[in-house]
């Protein structure tokens, strides 16, 4: 994972200079979901969430821009420019997941693994952990966001820089005016966040299981898809960790909160390194068969799938 992340990371270097003003931040203590997935590993990240002045904080990482499809770039005479990027067109994120394992627990017909799931991007080394209270520093460059340049110094909720990577504030005014999103916060649920954006996964995504020692005892690859467009989320996943195969009926569709799930197939396999769909005129664009042994022969039918009935068709 190293590997991939370190080619495809783009670090946003702010020159820290001995005028810059470090700060007190700290881990969040409370769940973090960002377009779907989570951001509740961040002891053991090398760019964790941060919390400052109470606002979350979100690291600028190449994978993370790609998420929130935010487009970056950073010269040394205009500093760093921020722009919203294509929601439409799809956008290649990278990241693990891994499995913390409570225990096995027999259930009639097999088992099912008591577990905790969970999203990683960059681990740091060995047994490596972040404390709780941490130092980052207000980012005393230049900054423009979709146009409009941003007096760093003068706001409550400045941009950070944290292990030379810029984070950005988590704001209701950042997230609605810059970012084109929503975001909202309870006692439950913690932290979530949308924005729309068409993003999907490599082929070579990591699907780890640890037990309680922190030792991997199992692995897997996963892919998913993603569109998200105001109140509607379709999402495809395929993995082979179930325990009885490749995951079928793998489709999920909401809109307006409410999650259908789309029945009678294996969607989305043996499409290599591209989305697994797309979405046109209200309709889902993708492939499916209804064999598992198919999936093994790289056989598949295109189809579409009617957002609103779920109905099928072959094409």
């Amino acid at each position: 994972m190293k590997k991939i992340f370190a080619a495809v990371l783009l670090s946003l270097l702010f020159a820290v200079t001995s005028s810059a003003i470090d700060v007190r931040v700290l881990l969040p203590d409370f769940p973090i979901e960002i377009n779907e997935f989570d951001r509740n590993y961040n002891v053991k990240e090398e760019y964790p969430m941060l919390v400052y002045k109470n606002i979350t904080y979100l690291p600028l990482t190449y994978n993370n821009a790609q998420l929130i499809n935010l487009r970056y770039e950073w010269t040394e005479e205009e500093g760093l420019v921020l722009s919203n990027a294509d929601s439409d067109a799809p956008k290649e994120f990278y990241c693990d997941q891994i499995v913390l394992e409570k225990g096995i627990i027999p259930i009639p017909g097999g088992y099912k693994m008591d577990a905790d799931l969970f999203t990683v991007y960059n681990l740091l080394d060995g047994n490596m952990e972040n404390s709780k209270s941490l130092c980052a520093s207000i980012a005393d460059e230049k900054v423009t966001v979709n146009g409009t340049v941003i007096d760093n110094n003068s706001l409550e909720y400045p941009l950070l820089n944290f292990r030379n990577i810029v984070y950005i504030p988590l704001t209701y005014d950042f997230v609605t005016e810059y970012l084109k999103g929503t975001i909202s916060f309870d006692s439950e649920n913690g932290l979530c966040m949308s924005v729309n954006n068409y993003f999907y996964m490599p082929e070579n995504a990591l699907l780890a299981t640890y037990d309680e020692q922190g030792t991997q005892v199992e692995w897997d690859s996963f892919r998913c898809t993603f569109y998200i467009k105001d109140n509607l989320t379709v999402r495809l996943k395929t993995t082979n960790f179930d325990l009885g195969g490749p995951l079928s009926s793998n489709i999920k569709i909401t809109q307006n909160g409410v999650e259908r799930t789309v029945w009678g197939g294996w969607f989305g396999y043996n499409m290599g390194n591209a989305p697994q769909f797309s979405i046109e005129d209200g309709k889902i664009y993708t492939v499916y068969c209804t064999l598992w042994d198919e999936i093994r022969d790289g056989i598949v039918y295109p189809c579409t799938v009617d957002i609103q009935t779920e109905e099928i068709t072959k094409q």
